[in-house]
C-alpha cells in the first residue's frame, strides 16, 4: 500500500504557435484585448498522502463537471454545507471566467461567507494551463488562514474541477 501518490500538472502557452492563435483570436491581453489573458508557463506537483501531518485535508473533490456551478454543486452532494471564506481561483482575465464566477457563486452564495477573499494568481503571473489545478492546491494549503477553501480550475475544453480544503497546518 502507498501513503500518498503524487499528482501534478505542466503546461506552456507561450511557444510562438499558441501566441499567434490567441493573438489571432482576441484572447490575448493587449492594448485591444483589455480582457485578455496572460499566456504563461508552469509545473507544479502536489503530494497527496494519508494519516495526516500535511497542510491541508481536501474534503471533498469534484472533476469533469460541464460548468463551475455543477462542480461546486457536486461538493455539496453528500449534504454538506461549508462555510467558504477563501476561494482559489484558476480566473486568468477573461470576462468570460469572470461571468462564470459570479454565476457559480450567485448560485451557491449560501455557502460563501459575506465577503469571501478571491485570489486569482494566474492575472500575475499568466494563465497555467494544465499546471493551474495543482498550483492552486499548492497555494491554498500553504496559505496560514483557517478554514475551508474552495480550489477551481476551469479549462477551455469545457471541463472544470473544484476541491474543497481545510487548512490544518500550523
Amino acid at each position: 500500500a502507498h501513503d500518498g501518490v503524487l499528482a501534478g500538472g505542466v503546461d506552456s502557452g507561450i511557444d510562438a504557435d499558441s501566441l499567434v492563435a490567441l493573438s489571432r483570436s482576441g484572447r490575448a491581453k493587449s492594448e485591444h484585448a483589455p480582457a485578455g489573458l496572460v499566456a504563461g508557463e508552469g509545473a507544479a506537483v502536489v503530494l497527496i498522502g494519508r494519516g495526516g501531518g500535511g497542510l491541508a485535508e481536501i474534503r471533498q473533490v469534484a472533476d469533469d463537471a460541464p460548468d463551475l456551478t455543477s462542480a461546486i454543486a457536486s461538493l455539496m452532494s453528500d449534504g454538506a454545507r461549508p462555510t467558504i471564506g477563501h476561494v482559489y481561483s484558476s480566473m486568468n482575465g477573461e470576462r468570460r471566467w469572470a461571468i462564470e464566477w459570479a454565476t457559480a457563486a450567485t448560485r451557491h452564495r449560501d455557502i460563501f461567507t459575506v465577503d469571501p477573499r478571491l485570489d486569482h494568481p494566474a492575472q500575475a503571473y499568466g494563465d497555467l494551463g494544465a499546471a493551474s489545478g495543482p498550483a492552486l492546491v499548492a497555494l491554498a494549503a500553504l496559505d496560514r488562514r483557517r478554514g475551508t477553501s474552495l480550489v477551481y480550475a476551469s479549462g477551455d475544453d469545457g471541463l472544470h474541477a473544484a476541491a474543497l480544503l481545510t487548512i490544518i497546518g500550523d
